[in-house]
């Protein structure tokens, strides 16, 4: 899970989290809610660009 700040959904753990870009490589994909294409959070949806 991941403790971030996103302007989808209020703070704290998403459930599940699809970023566009290998995050083991450059962390700072996670920093960038642009690479985010699917956040879910309690099992709702909050952004889906798949």
């Amino acid at each position: 899970m991941l403790l971030y700040k996103l302007k989808y959904c209020n703070p704290g753990y998403v459930d599940l989290l699809i970023i566009d870009g290998n995050h083991l490589k450059q962390l700072d994909v996670l920093k960038d809610e642009s690479h985010m294409q699917l956040i879910m959070k309690d099992g709702k949806i909050y952004k889906n660009t798949l």
